[in-house]
């Protein structure tokens, strides 16, 4: 009986939050002078470590068979996602704002899960869309911290993302 190979690899990165994904190989198969990758996208290859690109977001099963100099064969597989890439955007309205008045934050994020927003002030919300009263007259910056599948994270922080405006004293005089 002829001995048999072992199949055995790594990869870097374990999954991705962008898309098009570079996968590199590590092989770590013993015994083995043939090696022949497959990697769930169509794609193959006959080299020892291979680097892919992957266009994704999706899930891919790659597989590597390990043969040796007698034609015996091992085959191992593993499973990468790329997850859908989260983008953190939103619009403030109104804008501007007048003192003692409400903002509200319209939440125009994409492949979002969740969010986080750091509100100029010292407040902080994580409803999706937000509404907050302004301490008095003035610049604020806001920063959205949206989260995705697979934790996946984008964040936007705007400078001066609202103008508090004072609000008009209404006065007159007349002889």
């Amino acid at each position: 009986a002829f001995p048999l190979p072992m199949a055995a690899f790594t990869f870097t990165p374990d999954s991705s939050c962008v898309s098009p994904a570079t996968v590199q190989f590590q092989n770590q198969s013993q015994g083995a002078v043939n090696f022949t990758w497959t990697f769930g996208n169509g794609q193959s290859s006959a080299l020892n470590e291979p680097l892919i690109t992957l266009a994704g977001p999706a899930s891919y099963t790659f597989q590597l068979i390990a043969e040796n100099a007698y034609g015996c064969t091992d085959t191992v597989s593993h499973d990468f996602t790329v997850h859908p890439t989260p983008e953190a955007l939103f619009t403030v309205e109104p804008q501007p704002g007048c003192d003692t008045y409400p903002v509200t934050f319209l939440n125009s994020s994409v492949n979002a899960t969740g969010q986080w927003w750091l509100l100029g002030d010292g407040g902080v919300s994580s409803d999706l869309e937000p509404v907050n009263i302004y301490p008095g007259p003035g610049l604020y910056d806001v920063t959205l911290i949206v989260s995705g599948v697979g934790g996946c994270i984008d964040t936007l922080a705007v400078e001066d993302a609202v103008l508090i405006q004072p609000t008009p004293v209404a006065a007159f005089s007349y002889t």
